[in-house]
């Protein structure tokens, strides 16, 4: 009786794990993709909110329209918490915000549309929104 004594030959070790690893890759994948986003929209947040002139110019523009301060009256107060859409685009560096407008007649909301050139943000648009008594929009700077 003679016994073979070759050695048996064993599969890479990718051909054995691949069922695991490769969801499991993919999974680390997306979730660090994820966090990526998610530290560039918070990054960009902070850039607009480190930038107090942003709102506040907005509101003083706001303030210079006649139509908005007989619907809101003055002065004009803007609200501590931004309310809303936070979008922002990392590529163009632009971002549209809304936030709580007040006058002593009205509240509402305001629409700032924004971009960044060198470190410094450039209003496009400003829009200001009223619900009571009839819905409302004031373009103030377009």
């Amino acid at each position: 009786m003679s016994y073979n004594n070759e050695l048996i030959a064993k599969k890479p070790w990718l051909h054995r794990n691949w069922k695991w690893f490769v969801p499991t890759t993919l999974i680390i994948v997306c979730f660090t993709l994820f966090i990526m986003a998610a530290g560039d929209f918070i990054n960009a947040m902070g850039t607009a909110m480190a930038d107090p002139e942003l709102i506040e110019k907005a509101r003083e523009e706001a303030e210079k329209n006649k139509e908005v301060t007989t619907y809101f009256g003055s002065p004009l107060q803007i609200g501590n918490i931004i309310d809303g859409d936070v979008l922002i685009d990392d590529k163009a560096k632009t971002i549209r915000i809304t936030v709580p407008l007040k006058g002593n007649k009205g509240s509402g909301k305001i629409d700032i549309y924004a971009h960044l050139t060198e470190e410094k943000w450039q209003h496009d648009s400003i829009d200001v929104r009223l619900k009571k008594p009839e819905k409302r929009t004031f373009k103030v700077l377009r």
